[in-house]
């Protein structure tokens, strides 16, 4: 390669990263907007919606370039930085994130009351270098009219800005490392089907041919019109109302012991349909079968008085003791991989082989440091070495298990409700086990394990297939994603206080979640601290039973041939996602069997681009409506989740 050609990689490399850069805060606003103002989250499936918009606009935008100026067009190498560096800003900027961290920062003092005893119980034992405590610097906060551009409110924001910053940035550097050597096995010896990627996919890697399908146009359409009537029914009733966004079930079940499944509920989602449509069918099938069954389950607890007694079925137990499972199959299917990548990590001293042992050398060994690196700020949270140590461990390994599901299965939603560690230790063990300092550290660290579905490693792996399928060595993409690692944080800290002084986080003005998840996190840690539990030997028997369960389905798939049910269904079975999306599962899957049993596979690729119109309409026309509500200042049509109808 010649020198101007090296220069010329690294001005693009530039381009494509200020460009990332550039446009994270405008998704840090829109994301703050809709799920805080709103109720339409976008990083509760992925991939996430309004990132795709900006890849869809983009795309267009390009090839306008490419036909006027093609020499200021990007190419594909440059979106996906672009898309890839958007997607972990959005994971960051999430109800599941760092959403969550910015109310908790000052909630444990601006809402002690003699009643529930906080200030006896457990504020002295908190790491103030990493909350806020002045109410001069929260008051503005919660009641709102004000500005965060003050020299007294950014002092007291600094601080704490600067050390969870500092610690995102780490976990997200970790997480990077663990691709890193996931990617060559789950890429290219595994080849896995990624079917989240495809509509982000073709958008970069051939827009000029996906915007020439009319198939494409017609999905698009589609799903476009029902956004629109339904958007416009929101505002004017007596506009028709179609059926799309979830419905409740509840009249259905009224008598014992259908009472149970009150909380049922169908929806139909056009975006939700397109994805589900490109997933292996036997997934999709196997799903939507064990939803049922855990449906059932319920109900015979419920008939039986278990579920009153004893706490059955254990649901979030099972699907722990599965996701377990199916890291133990994911590492010993790849067991040569990883031996390999340790070995060469393991003799530092021996002078690599090749580029694959020096980044296998970097990227455990940068893992190992990040460990190392959370494990002492979890010491100075208050929490035991050990603990904190076991604490990290479950917390990659549970983030390797849901980027192998997104990777293999293609599942939008992955929530993983009460499966963090910190509920898992407690649920398993008891709060008293761990003492008050552990637990303190645990509620410390709520905010990036209340719930995983929009957790960042996913996203990794998935820009680096994209990479390989554009026969890219991945190196700008790891530039871009460095760099997204050290900003977004920071852009979160800039941001969302700005317009939490502007609106007041305790006000009509912002939805629930304002207060909601301090509230969360504290009042666990006041439970935990108030209210000690007995060992509970149900829990392990029933993460044991979820264990066995996944491995027997796993064995099954491999030694017999035909078998319909997946492991990674079952893990996911119970989850807040599948509640949402069986329906559309069903749909969709019932459509891909009938077109492959009666057309086969042409009739099936023939149609691919209408069920990628779908997702791609629903999700302009849904962010439409999102900007009609920022810019006009009232609450629009949700489009995903939406309100229960």
């Amino acid at each position: 390669m010649s020198d101007s050609s090296r220069g010329s990689g690294r001005w693009l490399t530039l381009r494509a990263i200020a460009l990332g850069v550039a446009l994270m805060p405008l998704l840090v606003a829109w994301n703050y907007h809709i799920e805080v103002v709103f109720y339409c989250f976008a990083t509760y499936a992925a991939p996430f919606f309004n990132v795709v918009v900006f890849l869809f606009v983009l795309a267009l935008a390009n090839q306008g370039l490419l036909r006027w100026a093609p020499r200021l067009a990007l190419n594909g190498g440059e979106l996906l930085v672009v898309y890839a560096m958007l997607s972990l800003q959005g994971a960051l900027c999430s109800h599941n994130m760092m959403e969550i961290l910015i109310t908790m920062l000052p909630h444990p003092w601006r809402f002690a009351r003699p009643e529930n005893n906080w200030a006896q119980l457990f504020i002295q034992r908190l790491p103030q270098w990493a909350l806020i405590s002045d109410p001069r610097v929260f008051e503005d906060y919660y009641l709102g009219n004000s500005t965060f551009w003050t020299a007294e409110h950014l002092r007291g924001w600094v601080r704490p800005a600067f050390v969870w910053s500092s610690f995102t940035t780490v976990l997200l550097l970790t997480m990077l490392c663990l691709t890193h050597v996931l990617r060559r096995r789950w890429i290219e010896h595994e080849r896995l089907s990624y079917p989240v990627l495809q509509l982000p996919l073709a958008l970069v890697q051939r827009p000029g041919e996906l915007f020439g399908q009319r198939m494409l146009w017609a999905g698009f359409a589609t799903a476009g019109l029902l956004s629109l009537v339904a958007g416009l029914h929101e505002i004017v009733p007596a506009v028709p109302d179609v059926p799309i966004g979830r419905h409740g079930m509840d009249a259905y079940f009224g008598v014992p012991p259908w009472t149970a499944l009150r909380g049922m509920r169908w929806a139909i989602y056009p975006w939700a349909i397109g994805i589900a449509f490109l997933m292996p069918l036997d997934l999709s099938i196997s799903c939507s079968v064990f939803y049922f069954l855990y449906c059932a389950e319920r109900v015979f607890g419920s008939y039986t008085g278990l579920s009153r007694a004893g706490g059955f079925p254990w649901a979030y137990d099972q699907a722990f003791g599965a996701y377990l499972g199916l890291l133990v199959m994911g590492l010993w299917v790849g067991r040569d991989h990883f031996g390999r990548v340790l070995r060469t990590a393991w003799h530092w001293w021996h002078a690599p082989l090749d580029d694959d042992d020096r980044a296998y050398r970097r990227a455990v060994w940068g893992a190992v440091l990040g460990i190392a690196a959370l494990v002492w700020f979890a010491c100075e949270l208050g929490m035991t070495w050990v603990v904190a140590l076991l604490f990290f461990l479950l917390y990659f390994a549970l983030a390797t298990t849901i980027t192998r599901i997104r990777a293999e299965m293609g599942f939008p939603t992955h929530d993983m409700h009460e499966m963090a560690p910190p509920q898992t230790f407690v649920r398993l063990l008891t709060p008293q086990a761990f003492g008050a300092g552990n637990l303190v550290g645990f509620t410390c660290l709520f905010w990036f394990n209340r719930t995983y579905a929009s957790h960042p490693m996913p996203h990794l792996l998935e820009g680096y297939k994209m990479s390989a399928e554009l026969r890219d060595s991945g190196r700008r993409l790891t530039w871009g994603l460095v760099v997204a690692a050290v900003v977004a944080p920071w852009f979160v800290f800039l941001i969302v206080p700005h317009f939490y002084y502007r609106y007041g986080s305790a006000t009509g003005n912002v939805n629930i979640w304002g207060t909601q998840f301090g509230m969360q996190a504290w009042g666990m840690l006041e439970a935990w601290l108030k209210a000690p539990r007995r060992f509970d030997p149900a829990h392990w028997m029933a993460s044991v039973a979820g264990f066995s369960i996944a491995l027997l389905l796993g064995a099954a798939r491999v030694r017999l041939i035909g078998w319909p049910l997946h492991p990674l269904s079952y893990a996911i079975a119970n989850s807040w996602g599948v509640e949402q999306l069986w329906f559309c599962l069903i749909l969709a899957s019932t459509i891909k069997l009938l077109m492959l049993r009666y057309g086969g596979l042409p009739l099936y690729r023939r149609w691919i681009p209408f069920f990628l119109g779908l997702p791609l309409g629903d999700f302009v026309f849904g962010s439409f409506w999102n900007f009609v509500g920022i810019y006009f200042g009232f609450h629009p049509y949700d489009f995903w989740p939406g309100l229960i109808k």
